[in-house]
């Protein structure tokens, strides 16, 4: 069965039903709110007098103030981007490509994870897992980390530590190498989760929502003041999800919870405290293989190559605190912060492990278990201070930074060989062997960072942006099979360059030069460490703003490159040479905001051309994104006359031909475009209903293409959700 609802027997597993119980019942009480009938009556009563704006109600314009969230925004269109008020600019001031999914667009779109954030962003892309298990790539390279506030965490698809967004208000993205503001890390970009803040007003917010295959979601969210002068706001989250997948014996479940209090100590200084604890258990799928020759299998979307004992947990504990003072004169602030997180990943799960017999259609299985245990600390302490000379605003950012990790990581596989499956009659029963730990690392890493920025305006229209971060990073990674430890030592500086150019109140021309590097562990012949890879990119754009800044466009082109990959030495097998390079070339255009009251859109086209240059011919796996992607989401609400509350909405996702080449076996998706809809329907701005049909035409495809043996996924097919939704 492709479409529609399943039952499933492993629905009372332990740790199932109990989160559906308790997210449930937390759901239906928060809903009543246990509020008086007086309450109630006064309700019915004064209808829309009482009901409390959305927007001053988030707190979002609030938390803009103090810097801690993106500028203030309605609908689809933020026009700027805070990541923790090292930015804490409009966009058209920001002299790179930045997407911030605003709070409004999430829910629309019911994004409830990271993934899904990814997957309708412009120059992203998510190659597909189970949730929260997507490696998620920007501009050809895949995010190794995600920031919540400005504050660091590792990301990883192995690890399964892609977040719910639940305690999140916005997902803000900044595009290209960004050293100056994040330190090492991959070139595609940052990413920054805007967490919800303690709010001014008394809310209860609570969302129910089922779909296709049994999946179901709850959510409540509720906040307000604690003392009359409002000076201590609080804030509590918890939603749950479980899924039985439209692949057979994939279901999954998860959930999160998340408080925050801020205080304000002065007027003009606020402390922040906040805590989150996510959870996830899978029953994990790899996918399909390929036939030898790369052709891509024609079978039932709901195949499963696995086996009835594939599991896969992992969970996540993250704490952050942030002192924030804000300067009276309103120039600018100085901050110190730090965030915790703990998490971990484990796993044993079945999958393919060789092409598929084009007549018989057997295929080859294998195992693998993995067990990572992260530990990281971020800590940063900045001031923002903006100046004047000769009656022109100058601004000054300098600060610095310490990254702490420990990453315990355990590798292995059955000790036996598993039977063959069959593409065609697939058989998940057969024994589980034990493990056979093939690979045990303990790596211990610390990364500081000092790092300042200055932009001048020596006329008006022009601001010159110049920085530079210098870094230290040390690394000691400790082999517990052999008992030999691997030693990793880099100072690097990280130039950062800009000008933005405002042609008009409107318009904006701007151009950057970025920077970043990625440390590595591999080996060369000498049994040393390589050096690092270093990145940087060109960038050139115009953005605007229209309509008294309820409408944004903007349209960039880049070259990015990325050096000093590790590719393995053929000449002397376990070893590495730094000799790998991929450059990236790329157009992005985009329209967001409202053009006429009721009316939210956001359209982008992507180009992207990727190349492995000089030495990397010699890869085993080289992966080619779509050079072409085209993305419409919009939505349309009545507010007047008989359907006053009404809204419908749309998307259309194009995507071109994208493949990978696998040692010398090209795999191919020819693209593919699939259309979602939606209806609702909003009554007194407090109860509202939704209906959303993903992938109307039921479009089979390929989201996500491997090697030959695995990790080929499916598209999801058509499929049906239904949301309920109060505010009080």
């Amino acid at each position: 069965m492709e479409w529609g609802m399943k039952t499933n027997p492993c629905h009372d597993r332990p740790g199932v039903r109990p989160m559906r119980v308790a997210v449930l019942s937390a759901l239906l009480s928060g809903t009543a709110l246990g509020l008086p009938a007086a309450a109630w009556a006064q309700s019915t009563v004064e209808g829309p007098s009482i009901v409390l704006d959305p927007i001053t109600v988030d707190g979002q314009a609030a938390a803009s103030d103090s810097g801690s969230g993106t500028v203030a925004s309605t609908g689809y269109d933020p026009r700027g981007m805070s990541f923790g008020g090292l930015l804490n600019q409009p966009v058209r001031e920001i002299p790179q490509t930045v997407t911030v999914l605003t709070e409004e667009r999430l829910n629309d779109q019911n994004i409830t994870v990271l993934d899904d954030a990814v997957a309708v962003t412009p120059g992203l892309r998510a190659f597909r897992n189970d949730p929260g298990r997507s490696s998620l790539f920007s501009r050809g390279f895949e995010f190794d980390s995600y920031f919540v506030d400005g504050l660091w965490s590792p990301l990883s698809s192995i690890a399964g530590s892609n977040p719910d967004l639940a305690p999140f208000s916005a997902v803000e993205f900044l595009k290209g190498p960004s050293a100056l503001y994040a330190g090492a890390g991959n070139p595609g970009g940052i990413v920054n989760l805007v967490r919800k803040r303690g709010l001014e007003e008394y809310r209860v917010e609570g969302r129910a929502g089922y779909g296709s295959w049994d999946h179901w979601r709850g959510m409540i969210d509720a906040g307000g003041p604690l003392n009359a002068a409002k000076t201590v706001r609080a804030r509590a989250v918890l939603a749950g999800e479980s899924s039985d997948g439209f692949v057979d014996d994939n279901e999954w479940d998860g959930g999160v919870g998340y408080a925050a209090v801020d205080v304000d100590l002065t007027d003009n200084t606020t402390l922040s405290i906040g805590a989150w604890h996510q959870r996830r258990s899978y029953a994990p799928s790899n996918a399909l293989p390929t036939y030898p020759d790369g052709e891509l299998l024609d079978v039932s979307r709901d195949t499963f190559l696995g086996a009835d004992w594939n599991e896969f947990d992992t969970q996540q504990t993250s704490v952050i605190g942030e002192l924030e003072h804000r300067f009276e004169d309103g120039s600018g602030h100085m901050r110190l912060s730090a965030r915790y997180t703990d998490q971990q990943g484990d796993g044993f799960y079945a999958y393919t492990s060789g092409p598929a017999d084009p007549v018989t259609g057997d295929v080859s299985m294998t195992s693998a278990a993995i067990d990572v245990y992260d530990k990281a600390l971020h800590v940063d302490a900045h001031i923002d201070k903006a100046f004047e000379v000769m009656g022109l605003e100058q601004n000054i950012l300098v600060g610095t930074d310490l990254k702490y990790l420990n990453e315990r990581f355990y590798r292995g596989s059955g000790a036996s060989a598993l039977p063959n499956n069959n593409i065609y009659n697939p058989d998940p029963d057969f024994a589980r062997p034990d493990i056979a730990w093939r690979s045990r690392t303990d790596t211990t890493s610390t990364e500081v960072g000092a790092y300042g920025q200055v932009r001048i305006k020596p006329w008006e229209p022009l601001t010159l942006i110049a920085g530079v971060r210098a870094s230290g990073y040390d690394a000691d990674v400790k082999n517990l099979l052999t008992d030999t430890k691997t030693h990793i030592g880099e100072a690097h500086a990280s130039p950062y360059v800009g000008a933005v150019y405002d042609v008009t109140d409107n318009i904006s021309l701007y151009a950057s030069y970025t920077t970043t590097f990625q440390p590595q562990t591999e080996l060369d012949a000498g049994g040393d460490p390589l050096g690092p890879r270093e990145a940087e990119q060109y960038e050139v754009g115009i953005k605007t703003q229209w309509l008294d800044d309820k409408l944004g466009a903007s349209l960039s082109a880049y070259h990015l490159k990325d050096r000093n990959r590790a590719i393995a030495n053929p000449d002397l097998p376990g070893t590495y040479t730094a000799s790998g390079a991929i450059e990236v070339n790329g157009i992005e255009a985009s329209v967001n905001g409202s053009p006429l009251p009721g009316w939210d859109i956001f359209a982008a086209y992507t180009y992207q051309d990727m190349q492995y240059v000089e030495d990397s011919a010699d890869l085993s796996y080289r992966y080619y994104l779509p050079q072409h992607q085209f993305n419409l989401w919009t939505k349309y609400t009545v507010h007047q006359g008989p359907l006053d509350g009404a809204h419908v909405a749309g998307g259309v996702n194009v995507t071109g031909p994208f493949h990978n080449i696998y040692n010398g076996v090209r795999i191919e998706e020819d693209g593919y475009v699939t259309v979602d809809g939606q209806v609702g329907y909003t009554f007194r701005e407090r109860f509202s209903a939704t209906l959303t049909v993903t992938n109307i035409f039921n479009e089979k495809y390929y989201e996500r293409i491997g090697t030959t043996g695995t990790f080929n996924f499916y598209g999801q097919p058509r499929a049906i959700w239904g949301e309920l939704s109060a505010t009080f």
